[in-house]
């Protein structure tokens, strides 16, 4: 027996809405995989800007469809999907972005593409984040969408991935703007981790930025400090939460005679990170 898209549709919305547990057993996501490949792509064109389980299932079926050959309906998808985004309100753009964030890694290399530039050059940074997770994950990145998008927006995420995407040379000469907006001693240790790949030299930046992250640099390059740096560093970064790291990259770099000292000094570094963290201001 043949039924009309209409038919389907109102079984589907039905299953959806019912009140009682009658989806128990995967009959909504059963139902749907029953739907043609282009069935599917024009009821999810009509569903993608709400959350719904019909919406979810739908997303499932088109990827699935997606997998085994992607055509021109799927193409005419993602085209309407890109044209909405831009005219509908703040929740449908959320739903339109989760759409095509799943459908994305299944496109064709050119509609990918598309979808990625599309994300990056949108006013709305919930939308450029998607377009950032998704370049993150490609297999051949586009660094010049990230180069367009850090232009305009100049966003931490687009920060970030260009210190792990761009050459030693090109973070060289774009070091300065990108250090402006990673906050995180992690992240600043990555960039001069890359930098210094190029130009060892520029590790005397690091040092003055954050005596820290500069010493884990230096123990993941295979370097040292000398014994007064070490104790030194140590003593000035008693309070802080990473003297774990700093310990750490000093047994890394074998420096016996500076634990045995961290050792004996132990009692005054617990009383005074004691002290200093009961000094903290407290948040209301």
């Amino acid at each position: 027996m043949s039924y009309l898209l209409e038919e389907r549709v109102a079984l589907l919305r039905d299953i959806e809405n019912s009140p009682e547990a009658i989806d128990d057993f995967g009959l909504l996501n059963s139902c749907i995989h029953c739907l043609k490949s282009n069935e599917a792509t024009s009821l999810l064109s009509q569903e993608a800007e709400r959350s719904s389980k019909l919406r979810n299932g739908l997303i499932k079926k088109v990827t699935q469809d997606l997998r085994v050959s992607p055509s021109l309906e799927h193409i005419k998808l993602v085209e309407h999907l890109i044209t909405r985004l831009e005219k509908t309100d703040a929740r449908g753009r959320q739903g339109i972005g989760y759409c095509l964030s799943m459908l994305l890694p299944y496109l064709p290399a050119q509609v990918q593409h598309n979808v990625q530039i599309t994300l990056l050059r949108s006013r709305f940074v919930g939308l450029r984040r998607r377009g950032y997770k998704s370049v993150a994950a490609d297999s051949t990145p586009q660094i010049d969408f990230l180069m367009e998008s850090w232009t305009a927006f100049q966003d931490f995420e687009c920060a970030w991935l260009l210190t792990k995407l761009l050459t030693p040379q090109e973070l060289i000469t774009m070091r300065r703007e990108i250090l402006h907006h990673l906050h995180e001693g992690w992240q600043i240790s990555r960039l001069y981790l890359r930098i210094a790949e190029a130009d060892p030299t520029l590790l005397k930046e690091l040092k003055k930025i954050d005596g820290i992250s500069y010493s884990y640099v230096l123990a993941k390059l295979g370097h040292s400090l000398s014994t007064r740096q070490a104790k030194y560093l140590i003593a000035k970064h008693e309070t802080d939460e990473r003297l774990g790291l700093l310990i750490w990259s000093v047994g890394q770099m074998q420096i016996w005679d500076v634990l045995v000292w961290f050792k004996n000094r132990l009692p005054k570094v617990e009383l005074k990170r004691h002290n200093d963290l009961i000094a903290r201001p407290r948040l209301n």
